[in-house]
């Protein structure tokens, strides 16, 4: 929760689907996902569905690591003056919300969501198949309710070993009431 990385990924995730695009956020501290959404292609509802998932599971992260695409940052044209620029939707309420929002078209910048993506990439669209999971709607459920718990079993760290006793990561989101 002290940094979240957020991108999305267009792959075929869906057999015979084409290509969709798969929203994922991941905690940089303990390397588990904190949210997944697969939409026909990046959008705002994608990052916002993202959002609710972190938001409502784990509470509000102290900062969020993304890439410069537009939902993100206003690319400004010239010089203009900072006080004057405008926010988009999600810059706003990141904002609202306490969360620094950090943009950067740098890869290496948001290195665990990048690692994240080829990982899964290598292993949903054959749990998808396993599943038998054939649409969007289906695999949104089934990324909620099955794979986030499994992947994060699997490769979270969510322990450091402090003085040789192995002890659980202290989480950084702070509390999210509705």
């Amino acid at each position: 929760g002290e940094r979240l990385e957020m991108d999305a990924s267009s792959f075929e995730w869906l057999k015979g689907k084409g290509k969709t695009t798969l929203h994922v956020c991941s905690d940089d501290a303990t390397g588990h996902l904190v949210g997944l959404w697969l939409e026909e292609e990046e959008t705002l509802n994608g990052y916002y569905q993202v959002m609710h998932q972190v938001l409502t599971n784990h509470g509000v992260p102290l900062a969020l690591r993304t890439d410069k695409r537009s939902v993100f940052t206003y690319n400004k044209q010239g010089a203009g003056k900072p006080e004057q620029d405008t926010m988009t939707q999600f810059a706003y309420a990141c904002n609202t919300l306490g969360i620094e929002l950090g943009c950067n078209s740098d890869p290496d910048y948001k290195p665990k969501v990048e690692r994240a993506h080829q990982t899964l990439q290598g292993i949903l669209p054959f749990r998808f198949r396993m599943e038998q999971i054939t649409t969007v709607e289906q695999a949104n459920a089934y990324l909620q309710h099955t794979f986030i718990p499994y992947f994060n079993n699997l490769f979270g760290y969510g322990f450091d070993y402090v003085d040789g006793t192995r002890k659980p990561v202290k989480s950084a989101f702070i509390p999210c009431s509705a």
